[in-house]
């Protein structure tokens, strides 16, 4: 018995026209961007969310060190008594750092180098702090007096300070006057912001 097999259309043995490949690889480019702009986005919000909360834990740290008892220096210079803080500053243009301290003269403020050097041979500075590349202290604020106001008072530093036993903390700028409140708000490469709100009670949270 002789089979026969019907012999397939010419049209069906054809693979991509041109077209058909341009529009193929123009999907795959469209998804694969979206898909990295998605990650770069993801990326950044993390990446400032954990800077916010590290900076909102080391303002905890202050807060322990100063309502409890911590050693500064050694031997006979050993001091217990000195209230612990966090300096915000704007003094250079510098906004991607600042500085864990203890006041040992309690004059309520930061009293050394503001520099990341310098700090390091003030007696007042316990660390310096320094931002990622990219990440920045937009603004800080003493309730509604702000570092970036226009035309108004303004702030060029903020003190965030402890001093024992009590948890509250005591807010100041250059100014000799005590704040209920204070704000740090920073951003990130891709333009996002986070804020810390610190009240005069002890409160610290993350907005």
């Amino acid at each position: 018995m002789l089979f026969t097999f019907p012999r397939l259309p010419a049209s069906s043995k054809k693979g991509f026209t041109l077209v058909e490949l341009l529009i193929s690889f123009g999907i795959v480019g469209l998804v694969t961007g979206i898909a990295l702009f998605n990650h770069t986005e993801f990326g950044d919000s993390i990446r400032l969310s954990n800077l916010t909360y590290t900076m909102a834990l080391q303002i905890r740290e202050a807060q322990v060190s100063g309502s409890s008892v911590r050693q500064l220096g050694l031997g006979g210079s050993a001091n217990f008594s000195a209230a612990y803080g966090i300096h915000f500053f704007t003094s250079g243009g510098n906004n991607r750092g600042y500085i864990f301290f203890a006041d040992i003269d309690n004059d309520g403020r930061y009293d050394g180098s503001e520099s990341e050097s310098g700090c390091a041979s003030s007696p007042e500075c316990v660390a310096y702090f320094s931002l990622p590349q990219g990440f920045a202290v937009d603004e800080f604020c003493a309730e509604t007096i702000c570092s970036t106001d226009a035309g108004g008072p303004t702030i060029d530093e903020l003190n965030i300070i402890y001093k024992r036993p009590s948890p509250s903390a005591l807010i100041k700028s250059h100014q000799p006057a005590l704040y209920d409140y204070g704000f740090i708000t920073l951003t990130s490469p891709q333009g996002r912001s986070r804020t810390i709100r610190v009240a005069s009670t002890g409160q610290v949270s993350v907005q």
